[in-house]
């Protein structure tokens, strides 16, 4: 149970720590980070931020639906917008689904109904990387081919592209080469595909592959994606300690990181069916299998 807290802890840091890398304004170095002077200014992390606050409000939302509870507060307007790949509304919903395929897919459908069949593909695929990534069956070497054969009927251009990450892989093709290919793509598929190349080209190093992506915007679902598979402890505590600065409590009256915590303990809690008052110590909980306590 400890090392399920621990993935939906990484994949939820992951992305609020991605999208502090996308928001820098500068390229910076693994010895930056960890002097502590890679993040944007904290008076600037209010504007930066957007996505792990709309994040936050689709994990309340998340944990709201599995426990037939009311919302402290009404959906935001961005929320009823059209889900993109650049949004993160479906990555609680692949955390809370990830033992259902069938579930799983059938809520990320409903999701991105009013999306366009590139972006709902690539949301539907990197929902199911992290699934696989929950439930210890993400093979490096199998991922795509898998993953391309699972969004072929919604969409075959980004089936065909999934493909064509593989044959780069197994090329070893530079991130430049990469990009070059790319450059004729739709922009949202070229993000996809550079950041799913740039994590499976270094899938056992977060800290490696988030620099790489410095000038992409893909940081912010590939942090989610490494942070899934690695767990929070493959996120080293240089990323995340300036978030918890009391220059940040002072100036945002607030941290991002600490109800992001919170919220990924009730969120494995509601999945778990356990108790809603056992969160602060679901690592410590017995649990059924899924659907078993609580009808899905």
């Amino acid at each position: 149970m400890q090392l399920l807290l621990r993935r939906f802890q990484g994949a939820l840091r992951g992305a609020a720590i991605g999208e502090a890398v996308a928001a820098a304004r500068d390229r910076f170095t693994w010895q930056q980070v960890k002097s502590g002077q890679w993040h944007v200014e904290p008076q600037n992390w209010q504007q930066q931020w957007p996505q792990s606050r709309l994040l936050i409000a689709a994990v309340d939302r998340t944990i709201a639906h599995a426990l037939n509870r009311p919302l402290d507060r009404s959906p935001t307007a961005e929320a009823r917008q059209p889900t993109s790949i650049s949004r993160l509304d479906w990555l609680p919903i692949a955390l809370f689904f990830h033992e259902n395929p069938m579930l799983l897919r059938q809520q990320i459908d409903r999701l991105t109904g009013q999306s366009d069949a590139i972006e709902q593909a690539c949301i539907l695929a990197l929902s199911e990387a992290i699934a696989l990534a929950l439930r210890e069956e993400l093979l490096i070497d199998q991922l795509l081919p898998r993953l391309s054969e699972s969004v072929a009927p919604v969409s075959p251009i980004v089936s065909n592209q999934l493909l064509q990450v593989q044959a780069w892989l197994e090329a070893e093709a530079s991130l430049v080469a990469v990009e070059r290919s790319l450059a004729k793509r739709p922009v949202s598929l070229a993000r996809f595909s550079l950041g799913l190349y740039g994590w499976l080209s270094t899938p056992q190093d977060f800290n490696l592959a988030l620099l790489r992506m410095q000038r992409f915007d893909a940081a912010v679902w590939l942090g989610a994606l490494a942070g899934a598979y690695q767990g929070m402890s493959g996120i080293a505590i240089d990323w995340w300690q300036p978030f918890t600065s009391s220059a940040v409590h002072h100036t945002w009256q607030t941290e991002i990181l600490a109800p992001i915590d919170w919220l990924a303990a009730e969120l494995l809690a509601a999945w778990a069916g356990a108790d809603a008052n056992a969160y602060p110590r679901i690592d410590r909980v017995g649990i059924a299998a899924a659907g078993l306590i609580r009808p899905r």
